[in-house]
Parts: structure tokens; C-alpha cells; sequence
């Protein structure tokens, strides 16, 4: 990836909100909190694991997260469907729990359901 090129997010299932810096910030200590963030840990993504723990992982942040993710996506069958649809999302799930920092993955696009 070049300097240039812009980072590029995945599209979550969000309700139409904007998001300060303090707020991903105070949501990121919240996820931080979850059990199944303290428990998962980089060597659950390798690739006999990987589709398993980023559902898991994902269904729990979208139920942790009721004000900014929309609900419907919390079933681990919709959070394999989101994952999916978004093929960079599984390794920012990934990077996420490295860091023990979920901003870049709760800072994307608005995804307005109708």
C-alpha cells in the first residue's frame, strides 16, 4: 500500500450516528471489557479458527455496541454474512485484537438500514 492510497474501512451494519474521538474512544474501553476480547487472542485467527472466532467476535461487538450497530447483525449467522460481504473486516478483527484497540474498526462508513 502506497502513502497515497487512502485507508479504506469495511462497512459495518451502523445506525446513522457520528462519532467523536471520545466516543470510539469510551466504546473501545467498553469492547476492551467483553469477555470474548479478553479471551480471544491473535492465535485463534489462524486459518482453521479464523471464520469462527472473527464471528464470535464480531456477533459480540455488534451486541455490545446497541447505539451504534445495528442489531439485526448481532446472530452469529448475520455477523458470517457481514464478514462476508466485507473481506478486509476478518483482519481488522484480527490487527483489533493485537492492539487491544477497535477505533479503526467501529470508525467507518455510516450504514443507514431503510
Amino acid at each position: 500500500m502506497s502513502a497515497q492510497e487512502p485507508l479504506t474501512h469495511p462497512t459495518l451494519p451502523r445506525i446513522k450516528l457520528e462519532l467523536s474521538e471520545d466516543a470510539l474512544k469510551a466504546i473501545n474501553a467498553h469492547l476492551l471489557e467483553l469477555d470474548v476480547v479478553k479471551n480471544t487472542h491473535p492465535v485463534h485467527f489462524s486459518p482453521m479458527f479464523a471464520i469462527y472466532a472473527t464471528t464470535v467476535l464480531l456477533a459480540a461487538i455488534i451486541t455490545a455496541c446497541p447505539d451504534l450497530l445495528d442489531q439485526r447483525y448481532a446472530r452469529v449467522e448475520a455477523a458470517m454474512q457481514v464478514l462476508c460481504q466485507n473481506s478486509r473486516l476478518q483482519e481488522d478483527l484480527r490487527e483489533a485484537i493485537e492492539k487491544k484497540d477497535f477505533t479503526n474498526v467501529l470508525n467507518i462508513e455510516t450504514y443507514s438500514s431503510e
